[in-house]
C-alpha cells in the first residue's frame, strides 16, 4: 500500500504519452475498486467475528473473545480462512465443553453461518462496496477461484468491478455515437 503511488506512476508511464491520461484514469479506478473491495472484506470479517462471539458466548464456550477475533482475522483469507477459523473454534469447544449440545451446535453454527456469508452477506456487502450486482460478485468470485485458486478468488471481484467501471462509459459513448449517426443519416426517399 505504501508503494501504490510509485507503482501507479510506473504503470501509467508504460503507456504512450497520448494515452497516459486515460491510463491514469483507469489505474485510479482500479485502485479505488481494490480499496473498496478490501473495506468490504473487513466489514464481512467483522460480521463473522461478532456472530462468532455471540454464538460462542451463548453456548458458554470459554475464550469467546480471542476465538471471535481469530475467526475475524482468518475470514480475511479467501477460500480457506473461514474453514480454518471454524475448525479452531470447534476444537476449542470440544476441548472445553460437552460434545452434546455445545460442540455439535458450534459446528452447526459455522455450517449455517458460512452458507449465509457466502450467498447472502458477502455478495450484498461487496455489491455495495464495488457497485456490482450480487450475482456478478458471486460469479466473479467463483470464476476467479476456479481459474486461479486463492489469488484468483482474492482479485476477481475488484478486477471485475474495474472492468465494469472502465467499459460501461465506453460502451455508453459508442451507443450514443451510433444513435446520433443513425438519426443524422437521411433515410431512403428523403
Amino acid at each position: 500500500m505504501l508503494d501504490l503511488p510509485r507503482i501507479r506512476k510506473g504503470l501509467v508511464a508504460a503507456f504512450p504519452q497520448r494515452h497516459r491520461r486515460k491510463a491514469d484514469d483507469a489505474v485510479a479506478v482500479v485502485a479505488d475498486k481494490v480499496g473498496s473491495y478490501m473495506i468490504g472484506n473487513f466489514a464481512i470479517s467483522a460480521i463473522a467475528g461478532v456472530a462468532t462471539f455471540v454464538a460462542l458466548t451463548a453456548l458458554q464456550v470459554p475464550f469467546a473473545v480471542p476465538l471471535a477475533v481469530f475467526v475475524a482475522l482468518t475470514d480475511l483469507l479467501p477460500m480457506i480462512g473461514a474453514t480454518l477459523g471454524a475448525v479452531v473454534c470447534i476444537v476449542a469447544a470440544l476441548a472445553t465443553t460437552d460434545l452434546w449440545p455445545n460442540t455439535i451446535v458450534v459446528a452447526l453454527f459455522f455450517v449455517v453461518y458460512q452458507q449465509l456469508e457466502n450467498y447472502l452477506i458477502a455478495p450484498r456487502v461487496l455489491r455495495n462496496a464495488v457497485q456490482m450486482s450480487a450475482l456478478a460478485v458471486l460469479l466473479a468470485a467463483l470464476i476467479g477461484g476456479t481459474l486461479l485458486g486463492l489469488i484468483g478468488a482474492l482479485m476477481a471481484i475488484p478486477i471485475a468491478a474495474a472492468i465494469k467501471t472502465i467499459t460501461v462509459p465506453a460502451l455508453r459513448t459508442r451507443r450514443q455515437d451510433s444513435l446520433t449517426t443513425t438519426l443524422e443519416t437521411p433515410g431512403p426517399g428523403s
